[in-house]
């Protein structure tokens, strides 16, 4: 069976050097837009689209990313948009 830890050391490791870094992060533990960027946000979004399966995207995201899910998708979908694209 494959765990959530499984799904993170698939990812590539540009995904993995954003989760690991603590400078990236809130004082709560949710990964941050400020101290990272937009592109780092809609990178790990397509790696969690792409790899992990449907009915486990919110389980990784809550275990390793942010802990609200849906705080997430909307600034995943926020990344897509131009106005945030490059930032």
């Amino acid at each position: 069976m494959i765990t959530m830890r499984d799904y993170l050391d698939r990812a590539p490791k540009y995904v993995q050097d954003y989760l690991s870094n603590s400078k990236l992060r809130k004082a709560n533990g949710d990964f941050s837009v400020g101290k990272s960027s937009y592109r780092a946000i809609r990178a790990i979004g397509k790696f969690v689209k792409n790899q992990v399966p449907f009915d486990s995207r919110d389980a990784f995201i809550k275990d390793f990313v942010y802990s609200n899910p849906s705080a997430f998708w909307d600034l995943y979908a926020k990344s897509k948009k131009p106005d945030y694209r490059w930032k």
